[in-house]
């Protein structure tokens, strides 16, 4: 069954299922992508390992598995150059003050630098958001594209617990214009294949950043669409 949700569930995010969530959701995206790439092209997905906090380093560098988080990347063939990185945010992105925020918005700046065009996906509701000269509506949800030949201009998709989730434009080299990449369809492949209609719990109380308006809203949702 779909999620009882037209769009972003917020459940998966208040019960803690986001990592896996994450990684399961861009593996669509790459899928999806690599059916609509013109032939010159190819995703891929990449590995960065998180910035630990000093506390956690101990336990990592005894454990020898340091976190790892997945993106995006859309590369042009057959120079395999990377056009297009593609990030879906985490909690510890959108940490104020953590070491990998900082690690995080470098790399972006690098991205920028070196001339790939950079799509941000926040699909969180808490946390820092990431820093933009003027300020973002006020939203739940966010996609920033920031195409690199313009890197001072970034196109704002923002939209409610309540909207479904949009249709993107990845941009690609200037001259082979760009991509559809329809997170609605994403989203759907990731609750399907990873049976979120079994593990998250919409009977309990929806603890999360919501407007208190959209977080009853929520609960009724979910009550109401949960059978």
């Amino acid at each position: 069954m779909p999620s009882p949700f037209p769009g972003m569930d917020p459940y998966i995010e208040a019960m803690q299922r986001w990592a896996d969530f994450r990684q399961e959701f861009l593996v669509r995206c790459r899928e999806q992508l690599n059916q609509r790439l013109p032939d010159n092209y190819a995703a891929t997905l990449g590995e960065r390992i998180a910035a630990l906090e000093p506390r956690a380093l101990a336990y990592e560098i005894e454990s020898y598995d340091p976190p790892k988080q997945l993106h995006v990347h859309i590369i042009h063939l057959p120079d395999e150059q990377v056009i297009t990185d593609i990030e879906l945010l985490s909690p510890s992105n959108k940490h104020h003050g953590s070491r990998d925020r900082a690690a995080y918005l470098a790399n972006r700046q690098n991205l920028g630098i070196h001339g790939v065009n950079i799509v941000e996906l926040d699909l969180l509701v808490t946390g820092a958001r990431i820093p933009m000269r003027a300020t973002l509506p006020a939203r739940d949800y966010y996609a920033l594209i920031t195409p690199a030949p313009a890197w001072n201009q970034t196109d704002v998709y923002a939209w409610s617990v309540r909207d479904s989730l949009p249709a993107l434009p990845i941009p690609l080299k200037p001259e082979d214009g760009q991509a559809l990449l329809d997170l609605a369809s994403a989203f759907a492949a990731t609750y399907e294949h990873g049976r979120y209609r079994r593990l998250l719990r919409y009977a309990r109380p929806l603890r999360s950043g919501l407007s208190e308006a959209d977080r009853a809203w929520a609960e009724e949702r979910a009550r109401s669409g949960a059978h």
